[in-house]
């Protein structure tokens, strides 16, 4: 057997496959708090890992993209449902820096997804972290602890999308730009 390691049957009739199925659905319903509730998980076919959508059924903040975490503990998984009824499994959570306008940001405790198909900010998250996320009239405003506006998102296409930069995305940017600076000062134009 494939799945137990014990001889005298296949995976397929593996009596602990079916006792770990049982284990995991019980697993399921003891991770109530993790709910991604999102009706467009399927509408956006490619992943724009600039583009973060406010989302108020959210739990959690999530990232498909293991690439933007500045630090990450894999060993956290825990089963996300979404919004059509299907369990995604959490690969991790960590923190991920992004360039904002008015400088860089980390986003702590973002859950790792990666079947999911776009980046998520959860507003009851922001809430919970002393963040206030109004909305009103086709935006959403973000403002921190102190008050001060972080950022105001217009609505598009019924979502509130926030385009931010990765520092690493930013930190490459800025060290190419200082090589071609350096190229073109030794006389090597083009």
């Amino acid at each position: 057997c494939y799945n137990c390691g014990k001889p005298g049957h296949f995976a397929r009739e593996c009596k602990s496959k079916k006792q770990e199925q049982a284990q995991v659905s019980h697993e399921h319903e003891a991770v109530e708090d993790n709910h991604l509730f999102t009706a467009r998980q399927e509408d956006q076919e490619t992943f724009e890992e600039n583009i973060w959508l406010i989302d108020t059924g959210c739990t959690n903040h999530m990232t498909p993209n293991e690439k933007m975490f500045t630090r990450i503990n894999t060993s956290i998984k825990v089963p996300i449902r979404i919004g059509d009824g299907a369990v995604l499994m959490t690969k991790g959570k960590g923190d991920i820096e992004v360039m904002t306008k008015k400088g860089k940001r980390i986003i702590r405790n973002v859950f790792l997804v990666p079947k999911l198909n776009k980046n998520l900010l959860s507003v009851p998250q922001m809430m919970a972290n002393g963040y206030e996320v109004i909305f009103k009239k086709g935006s959403c405003i973000i403002l921190d602890h102190a008050g001060r506006k972080i950022t105001e998102v217009e609505m598009v296409n019924k979502s509130f999308p926030i385009k931010w930069s990765s520092s690493e995305e930013t930190a490459m940017v800025a060290k190419n730009e200082v090589a071609e600076l350096w190229h073109q000062r030794l006389g090597h134009t083009g």
